[in-house]
């Protein structure tokens, strides 16, 4: 029973690298994903109710995870105000609320908080994790050359296992951007920006990580350059420059005592030399004009930024985000102590919409006159001013909070333990955390399954942190 269930586990874990992967019914798309987690949370509790239920109690005693709950008592307590004074409909509430909790967030949260401990060493698990994120990037690559060279094999693989492709553009097409296993290639700038710090913590790291000489050779070497390629090639200026300016923070000190280094500059040049032939081969042989490349794209953005109707014309993709973080703000100012219930932004927004004081622009105009005709507004922005809107100032508060505490565990978690590769990819979880700080911001969804996930990871070490005290113990009673 115990081995099916870790094999059960493990494919639900893998599952989660794939988001954009789905079982298509009726037009409708189904997540294999949520399939797997829910399937093996009920199969879980069903047969180790008790063991689920100290395990928990144990993390919400000892860990941030008590923040959650406050969290979620805030969120459940709030709706359920709302709804009295009838700003959110006491059925799509309770809808929404129920996929929240029970779906997105908790599932995904205990996903790795509670159960890597239990079902992986936590070396295995970094090998594990690493592997993935070298096999996603390296995807990332076959399905570039695939585009560029109309390669219909290797299309069709990246279609099947990212089926879920309902952001697609036209731009997308011509400048073959790639998105590798996410439904688009933002999203995939997301995903790498968030896990930098682990990847340079675990490549840079003088400790070796897989007992096998020619693999950690591989994945030390090729991760952090097919990284930056499918950065540089999903052709999102914003995410390259995240991630430029992420390593400049990480190796401030380097960089420092590297610029008084006469020979730093023949080696930076040269490699920046190589690194620019390189790239202007690809778009040669990929058909891509020069015009469209990321530097011209990233210049024209600057230089319209001095009038907001030109900016949104050169660059819609960030104007749409502005117009809805302005709107957004403007909901939260008239719904500030607890927001207007998680979900139900969608359906007032259109009214404030109507009055936007900044032009919208092509995006937005289009999701908006969607919304007449279906009541609920597709948003194109960030965690931050979601929350905002949805849950007010309290819920906000609550949010960052937790994100405090996460931080302020895991730096407690990383002081303890030895130098090992165990604590390199902690302070890499730690580095992670503030990355995040920044994402929401700009990006993301609160429902989105892999920042829970992140967030699990640090709750994780708490049952490492134990049993290294425990063994420590034991070390001292017998040599006294």
């Amino acid at each position: 029973m115990n081995k099916f269930i870790k094999i059960f586990y493990i494919a639900t874990l893998s599952f989660l690298f794939l988001p954009a992967f789905a079982f298509i019914l009726n037009a409708r798309s189904y997540r294999i994903f949520f399939i797997f987690l829910l399937s093996f949370f009920i199969f879980f509790i069903m047969t180790h109710l008790k063991t689920f239920y100290v395990g928990v109690y144990q993390l919400y005693r000892k860990t941030p995870f008590k923040y959650f709950i406050y969290f979620l008592l805030y969120i459940i307590i709030s709706t359920f105000i709302l709804c009295i004074l009838h700003i959110y409909n006491p059925i799509s509430a309770i809808s929404y609320l129920f996929q929240f909790i029970f779906l997105y967030i908790l599932p995904c949260y205990l996903l790795s908080g509670f159960f890597i401990p239990k079902y992986f060493n936590i070396n295995k698990f970094i090998k594990f994790f690493l592997i993935v994120l070298f096999l996603i990037f390296l995807f990332g690559i076959i399905e570039y050359i695939g585009k560029i060279f109309n390669i219909s094999f290797i299309i069709n693989i990246q279609h099947f296992l990212a089926n879920e492709r309902t952001l697609l553009t036209d731009e997308n097409r011509i400048l073959k951007r790639l998105s590798s296993v996410f439904a688009e290639p933002g999203w995939l700038g997301g995903f790498i920006f968030l896990n930098f710090p682990i990847i340079y913590n675990c490549c840079l790291s003088p400790y070796k990580i897989f007992k096998n000489n020619t693999i950690n050779y591989l994945i030390k070497k090729t991760l952090i350059p097919l990284a930056w390629l499918n950065i540089l090639f999903t052709f999102s200026p914003i995410w390259l420059i995240f991630c430029l300016l992420q390593i400049i923070i990480i190796f401030r000190k380097k960089i420092t005592q590297s610029i008084l280094n006469i020979k730093f500059f023949g080696y930076a040049s040269t490699i920046l030399l190589s690194l620019s032939l390189i790239i202007f081969m690809i778009f040669k042989l990929s058909n891509i004009k020069l015009e469209y490349n990321q530097i011209e794209r990233i210049t024209k953005t600057i230089i319209s930024m001095a009038s907001f109707e030109t900016f949104v014309i050169v660059e819609p993709s960030l104007a749409s985000r502005i117009v809805s973080y302005i709107n957004l703000i403007r909901l939260f100012l008239d719904n500030w102590p607890l927001g207007v219930g998680l979900n139900n932004s969608r359906s007032l927004i259109i009214d404030i919409f109507q009055t936007s004081p900044v032009p919208m622009t092509m995006e937005n105009l289009n999701n908006y006159k969607n919304a007449l005709n279906t009541g609920k507004m597709q948003i194109n922005s960030s965690i931050l001013y979601l929350l905002l809107a949805e849950t007010g100032v309290i819920g906000t508060f609550l949010f960052y909070l937790f994100i405090y505490k996460n931080i302020k565990y895991i730096k407690y978690i990383n002081c303890k333990l030895d130098n090992s590769i165990i604590t390199i990819f902690s302070k890499g979880i730690e580095g992670s955390l503030f990355a995040f700080l920044v994402y929401t911001i700009y990006d993301g969804l609160i429902a989105n399954p892999y920042i829970w996930f992140m967030f699990g990871m640090v709750i994780s070490y708490y049952s490492y942190y134990i049993n290294i005290c425990y063994l420590q113990k034991n070390i001292k009673r017998e040599n006294p």
